[in-house]
């Protein structure tokens, strides 16, 4: 089992060239956001419901999926 998921904070998944590119497939519009450096040190699950709307349930099923078989 991988060691990313929704309580990643942000900056992990976005310092971690596996886990950006998981985030750029699934949510390329929370990770372009202009305040997503702000949000750095939160984690995943306090951003996405900010993305409700941009990023699908379905999106969000299927990235977390991906994150959680990468270690």
């Amino acid at each position: 089992m991988g060691t990313f998921g929704v309580d990643s904070p942000i900056g992990v998944l976005l310092d971690n060239p596996r886990t950006r590119a998981v985030l750029e497939k699934y949510a390329p519009a929370l990770i372009r956001h202009p305040l997503v450096s702000a949000a750095r040190g939160l984690r995943l699950r306090d951003v996405l419901p900010f993305a409700r709307g941009a990023v699908s349930e379905k999106a969000v099923a299927a990235a977390l999926a991906e994150l959680a078989e990468i270690d």
